[in-house]
Parts: C-alpha cells; structure tokens; sequence
C-alpha cells in the first residue's frame, strides 16, 4: 500500500519485513493498492516502535534452549511456537508489555448492593503503540498510538444501560504515563474522573470506577489461581497471531457504591482477564463469540468462538476452573445462536441467545442476555473493518442454565459479540479518520481526543 503526503511517498511493508533467524525472506511483494493521502504524516511506522512482523517462525522472546522444537498450535492457525510455550510470570506479566501490538485488562462483575438492588459492570483497558497497525494489521505510517478506556455500568432493575468510550491518543514513540511494567496499577483519566485496577497484596486487587452519578469502589479477593487458558496461557488469537492469556474468573468483590451522595455497602463475584501480543486482530477473520460462565458450586468456563468471514466457527478454545481449583482446557465444543437483536444505534444484528454443547463434559448450557441493549458502539465509521480506531461489540450481562455433567446447573455470565454489524470499505471516511486521528495526536489537545470517544445510555 502506497501513502503519499504531498511530495512524500511511503511503502507499506510486507507482513514480515525482518526474518527471523533461519526463516526465509518474503518472495512476493504486498498486492498493490491505490495511494491514499493521509495529510502530513511524519516519516516511518511507529517511530521509536520496533516494527511488529507476524509471528511465523521462533518468537523472539522465546526461552533459550527451544530452537528446533517448534510445534504447530492447534486448530487452523499457521503460527508455530516453541514447546511448552513459556506461562506468564507473576506479579511481572500483571503490568504492562508496551512492545506488543494489542494489551487489554478486562474485568466484569455481578453485584447486589445492601437494599437489595442488582448491578452489572464491565472495564476494558486497551493499549496499543499504533491504534490502527495494532489492531487490524493495516501499515499507515506516522499513526498514534493510544489506551482507550470502555466502561459501562448495567442497572438490571432499572433495564437501564450507561456506558462510555474514552481514548488518549499518544504519538508513535510515547508510553501511556497511567500503565506500569512489572506490576498491576493501571490508571486512567476520564471525565468522570479517575479509573484504577491495582493490586494491594498478592491476594487482593482493587478497582475504582468512576460512575456518571457517583463511584464503585471495590476489594477483590482471589479464591482460586488464575485459569492459564490453553493450558500454558496462551492461545492462538484466529488464525495470525498468538496472545498470553489469564483469568480470574471468581474473585470475591465486596465494597461501597456511591450515587448521588448515597453510599452503600456492595458485593458480588468478579471475573478479570489480562491479554497481550502482537496477534492480528481481524486478519481474516469475523470475529468472535466470547463467554465468561461462573456457575453456581464454583465452577467456571471461559468459551471462545472465532468466526470465518461466512459466520462458521473458525477455532474454539475453552478453560474450566474447576471447585477444586484443578483446570481442564479443552477445543471440542459447539455453540448455537439464536434470540437476534438488531441495535437501533448501529444496524448491527446480535444473537442474544445461546446454546452450548461440551460433550466430554455432558454439558448442555444455555445463556440468555438479563437485557438487550448492552452493546458497545465502535468510532465512527461504524462500518469500517479497517480504520475504526475502536469495534463496535455488544458486552452483557446474562443467566445461564442447562446441566453439566448430566446435573442441572445454573449461573451467570458476561458474553462478548465481536463483527456483527455489517462492514464496509468506504476509502473517503477511512482516510479521514487516519487523518483526525494524527491531528488529534500531534495537536496534545484534550478535546480532540473527544473525536473518538462517546457512549450512551439505553433504558427498557
């Protein structure tokens, strides 16, 4: 692809412009594309960012010792790694890894406070040094990177739904000041003010998430050791790239929610998930269907579904936190959509009710969204696969029945929804976004960042 801004013109580079050792260089050169001119663009990718090239040889960050014994990953995807890939380290890999694509830290939560009122959350923290390179594999030069903050907040008695999408774009070279290496505390600042995720004690984490009316403040304890999903935790993220992967999928919250001057004391069960690597994200995939199960007894399943462009199930991956605190990790399993939504904000059409079969587990489970209008609408453009600075996705909170291991069950779940609205190439709004979004960078004016942020609040 050929960029141009004025008298300069820049080549994208191939998928893996920097062989590994032993690994042949590319033979074929990217399929031409038409040059776009995205304004003043300074020179170079990510400007002070190594240059990310697709993990289709030994990771660079491999242990020593594991040259020759590569092994291809499971399912459809042509990554190979080393044997056994090397599990996260604690409380080191809590922090953050700014030479990786794409971070997230996640975190959903079921919660009741002391009169009696049901409320459902969910945080996800994203980083990337190239908002665009980072996530969808498209090479612009000159891109900033950004952390975004989506937040939302779920009133199930109420049927009511606020949630807000906040971006500070950074330029290429720059970290976020609120993230920190080698340990979790995270911070970020919104309007509402202050987010933090930080850990206190090597049992305890806190969150404060600030509310448009007021603040949750929550303690979370640690019941069990993280879920090392993939068994190693790491996972093949579709079918190019891999992604370090952990959950806390029951930490036990109790804490305070503050609304409109009121406190009140407030409890419930909490999931956290922490994601890093340089995995392409919509390359050339759908998207995914996502479930973070916590069933009653204490057990919990985190079900992944990646999606091919036609809607058929790509590759799937599934972890089980078992009472006992033993884990299973397991890719035979089936998922069935049904119960469609079409989003009045977006056009986008979600199944919100799903059926999933595990049968060496004789499970049978079936989730069904608490209410419909939980949905994350992406930056605009809506529509674009591939310059949306943020995806649209619908993100809620859900009961769960059915049996597992031929014993009535019942629970709750958060469920993700990612490529379900109808995507277009439309070139004109792409590149008009490429260009605010190195405006809003370069210009370190607030309210510029303003342009790709939003949210929304839905009732009934």
């Amino acid at each position: 692809m050929e960029i141009s801004n004025g008298s300069q013109k820049y080549v994208s580079l191939p998928l893996n412009p920097h062989p590994m050792e032993g690994e042949s260089p590319p033979t074929a050169a990217p399929e031409p594309r038409e040059s776009v001119d995205i304004g003043n663009a300074p020179q170079g990718r990510l400007a002070g960012r190594p240059v990310f090239p697709q993990p289709t040889g030994l990771p660079a960050s491999a242990p020593q010792g594991t040259e020759g014994t590569e092994a291809k990953t499971d399912g459809p995807s042509e990554v190979r790694r080393p044997v056994p890939p090397e599990p996260p380290a604690f409380p080191a890999d809590e922090g953050a890894h700014p030479g990786v694509k794409t971070e997230w830290w996640y975190v959903n939560g079921h919660l009741k406070d002391s009169d009696g009122r049901r409320f459902g959350f969910h945080e996800a923290l994203f980083d990337t040094p190239d908002v665009i390179s980072g996530r969808y594999n498209i090479d612009l030069p000159g891109m900033p990177g950004a952390t975004m903050l989506d937040t939302a907040f779920l009133e199930l008695d109420a049927k009511a739904h606020t949630q807000k999408r906040i971006l500070h774009l950074h330029m290429p070279g720059a970290d976020h000041p609120g993230l920190s290496e080698g340990k979790l505390d995270n911070r970020f600042d919104s309007p509402m003010g202050e987010w933090q995720l930080r850990r206190i004690d090597p049992s305890t984490i806190e969150l404060d998430k600030p509310l448009p009316d007021g603040k949750l403040h929550l303690t979370l304890r640690e019941k069990k050791a993280p879920l090392m999903m993939g068994g190693q935790g790491e996972i093949p993220m579709g079918p190019k790239g891999l992604s370090k992967y952990y959950t806390h999928s029951s930490l036990k919250a109790e804490g305070t929610i503050t609304r409109n001057g009121k406190t009140l004391d407030i409890k419930g069960s909490v999931w956290m998930d922490h994601q890093w690597g340089d995995m392409s994200m919509f390359d050339p995939w759908k998207g995914w269907d996502w479930f973070g199960i916590q069933l009653d007894g204490g057990r919990q399943l985190n079900a992944f579904n990646f999606r091919n462009e036609d809607g058929t199930s790509l590759q799937t991956t599934l972890g089980i936190s078992n009472p006992d605190g033993t884990q299973e990790h397991l890719d035979e399993f089936t998922v069935k959509p049904g119960g469609h939504w079409e989003s009045p904000v977006t056009g986008a059409c979600y199944p919100l009710e799903w059926t999933i079969e595990i049968p060496a587990k004789k499970a049978t489970l079936h989730v069904k969204a608490y209410h419909k209008k939980q949905e994350v609408p992406g930056n605009w453009p809506y529509t674009s696969k591939y310059l949306s600075a943020m995806p649209t996705y619908w993100e809620g909170a859900c009961k769960v029945t059915g049996t597992f291991e031929d014993k009535p069950v019942k629970g709750k779940a958060y469920m993700e929804l990612l490529g379900y609205e109808e995507r277009k190439d439309d070139g004109e709004k792409a590149v008009a976004e490429a260009r605010k979004l190195v405006a809003a960078a370069e210009s370190h004016d607030p309210s510029a960042e303003m342009l790709f942020s939003g949210g929304n609040r839905q009732q009934g």
